[in-house]
């Protein structure tokens, strides 16, 4: 990742009378040094520092910082899926975020990870204001699952900041089991992966997004 980075920022440096041929270099068209009908060191220089942003920080970013994680971002371009952001003050939780933005705590889905006896993860997606019930999820998949702990939770999400993964398992190569009272609301709000947006998705976008994963009414909700 370093030699990637220093190469670019060495291409950034390059003058802008510099003629280039086709090459690719990160999943980006640039051309080196040959023929004059190339383009220009200048798009080759908007190019790298659009990869370099990327990069650091995702595809979306706010002064600098992520904003949407990357591989969910990704995810909802692939899939054509439709969503607005919120932005609210800095919250630590999904209740805080939903509190932050004026937003209803049942239509905040929260993930939980879970592991099952054999160290096979699960996405468990359900309301902010619930608690999940993993007796529930061991009578319906036949199995033993806990929740994994966090330090794992961060290997398994290096795109997100600590505490603000986004509740949907396929970007993540991992099998989603959805609690049923989110699939009928008008809107539900995701965390976005940093603790300062949510994402704001219609009922079809929401089940868009949840298209490859299991219903269920697995949770319960908790009096404050």
């Amino acid at each position: 990742m370093i030699g990637l980075l220093s190469a670019m920022i060495g291409l950034l440096m390059l003058p802008p009378s510099y003629c280039f041929s086709p090459c690719f270099v990160a999943g980006f068209q640039i051309s080196v040094e040959q023929e004059p009908k190339s383009v220009s060191a200048s798009g080759v220089k908007c190019a790298i520092a659009t990869v370099l942003s990327y990069t650091l920080y995702g595809s979306h970013t706010r002064g600098g910082y992520m904003t949407i994680a990357t591989r969910l971002d990704e995810y909802l371009t692939e899939h054509n899926i439709h969503f607005q952001t919120v932005n609210h003050s800095h919250s630590h939780s999904s209740l805080q975020s939903g509190v932050a933005a004026g937003v209803p705590l049942m239509n905040i889905a929260k993930g939980v990870i879970l592991e099952d006896h054999e160290g096979r993860h699960i996405m468990a997606v359900l309301p902010a204001n619930n608690k999940i019930s993993l007796s529930r999820l061991n009578d319906e998949f036949n199995a033993t699952f806990h929740l994994v702990k966090e330090r794992m939770v961060y290997r398994l999400f290096t795109d997100c900041e600590h505490g603000a993964i986004p509740p949907i398992g396929s970007p993540y190569h991992m099998s989603t089991v959805c609690d049923e009272r989110l699939a009928n609301l008008e809107h539900v709000y995701l965390e976005a992966g940093d603790h300062e947006t949510l994402i704001k998705l219609d009922r079809k976008a929401f089940k868009d997004l949840m298209n490859d994963c299991k219903y269920l009414r697995f949770s319960s909700e908790v009096l404050h």
